[in-house]
């Protein structure tokens, strides 16, 4: 924090060091002159803005401004996408109106879209015309499909992504029902946090079991890892046993390593690849019904901002979750660029969970603090990928350390305990977004 008086800034730890009858001057002077105040800029309003700026306003000082900018006015727990495209969650129940959750907490909130990011003037320009400055920058505006890279996706597949293409795939899903068919759950090369994919595959075979339709929709998922349950994790141990198992249990066929080609009108090409990388041959997969999972790049404003994104648009980002070239910035969720985990034929992203993300919010908000108070700051890692997943009447929970230097913990439990846990930490997070401690 600085103060201004007849032009000079001094930081909280200066004036502290002062002696006492120059402190009185100081603020003798103060009396007079304005104070100027940490301006503190979070866009995006997600799992990881939303609780970051709750922290933010509730550790700086009461007259500290935190201002929230997204181009939603409702708050959406995303984990439940897939619960809302199967039609077991509705948009209100998911949902959350975003101003008075912030005005309560003396947040300010403005509704628009980020036009461009201008590192250096510490400036963003928004949709509706207004020009915000900050002292810290926070983004955490999440990603978009890459649904450029094989426009067919957009076409003849359908997404959860966001809570508009979960209605939207819930649409098509119940006109499928009346005409079922094959069903393809898939994943493109370099995709990652591909949790969902399974959930999705597992939560069709329940449905439609419950339906007395499942002997009429074969399903089958279609994914970039070496083998099912690989995650981006690499790590085998029992998770890949314990993935298989459910697999077959559920009948689902799997295509690892499989490279998609194109995706037409009910068929997607597909080429498998051997551990080098080499293509075998082609083959069609029909579908009566299609879910496929994109690369992940960043929002358009984020993406021209080049000197803080990689080659997909996600902000590149030191363990301090600070942006190398611009360090009064900062980054949470999936919107950055996260270094692989593990070397496979076909690019596989690293994942990333609701539990390591309020991690990175931990650590972003430590280090807004620290790094306005000249105090040292704090590592993201050893990092650590924890989710809850859904297959119907069960659940899958997975917990993996890959940072952890020769004590690697990867483990996958199933039980209906999983199922309930998710839906109970579903209502948790929602809670903790409503309501003021």
């Amino acid at each position: 924090m600085h103060w201004h008086g007849d032009g000079t800034a001094f930081t909280a730890p200066q004036f502290l060091s002062m002696a006492s009858g120059d402190q009185v001057s100081i603020l003798k002077l103060f009396q007079a002159e304005e104070i100027e105040l940490a301006q503190i800029l979070v866009l995006g309003a997600g799992i990881a803005g939303m609780p970051a700026a709750y922290a933010l306003k509730s550790q700086l000082g009461p007259k500290d401004d935190v201002t929230v900018v997204s181009d939603q006015d409702h708050f959406h727990f995303v984990p439940s996408n897939p619960w809302v495209a199967m039609g077991w969650r509705k948009r209100p129940d998911i949902s959350i109106p975003l101003a008075p959750c912030l005005d309560a907490r003396g947040i300010r909130f403005i509704g628009s879209g980020v036009q461009a990011l201008q590192p250096e003037k510490n400036q963003v320009l928004l949709d509706n015309g207004e020009t915000l400055s900050y002292d810290y920058l926070l983004i955490a505006t999440g990603v978009e499909g890459n649904f450029d890279e094989m426009p067919g996706i957009a076409r003849h597949a359908h997404s959860v992504l966001n809570i508009g293409q979960a209605e939207n795939t819930h649409a098509a899903y119940e006109a499928f029902l009346k005409n079922p068919g094959p069903l393809v759950v898939g994943a493109m090369q370099g995709s990652s946090i591909l949790g969902p994919v399974y959930e999705f595959a597992f939560m069709a075979d329940a449905d439609l079991k419950r339906r007395h339709l499942r002997d009429r929709v074969p399903i089958t998922l279609i994914t970039p890892e070496p083998w099912p349950g690989h995650l981006g994790l690499g790590a085998k141990n029992k998770s890949q046993e314990a993935f298989a198992a459910a697999l077959a249990n559920s009948n689902i066929k799997v295509l690892s390593n499989a490279r998609t080609l194109s995706v037409e009108a009910n068929t997607v090409s597909i080429a498998e690849v051997d551990a080098s990388g080499r293509e075998k041959q082609p083959q069609t997969i029909p579908f009566s019904f299609a879910v496929y999972w994109p690369a992940f790049r960043g929002i358009p404003a984020v993406r021209a901002a080049s000197t803080l994104v990689n080659q997909q648009g996600l902000i590149e980002v030191d363990e301090f979750l600070r942006s190398p070239s611009h360090p009064n910035i900062f980054a949470a969720g999936i919107c950055i660029a996260r270094e692989i985990v593990d070397q496979t034929p076909l690019a596989v992203g690293t994942p990333s969970s609701v539990y390591s993300i309020q991690k990175e919010v931990n650590t972003v908000v430590a280090n807004i603090l620290a790094q306005m108070h000249g105090k040292p700051l704090a590592s993201n890692t050893p990092q650590r990928a924890h989710w809850l997943s859904d297959m119907g009447k069960n659940g899958a929970a997975y917990l993996s350390e890959p940072h952890v230097p020769l004590r690697d913990i990867n483990w996958l439990k199933q039980g209906r305990w999983v199922h309930i846990a998710k839906g109970e930490f579903e209502r948790y997070f929602i809670n903790k977004i409503t309501h003021k401690a």
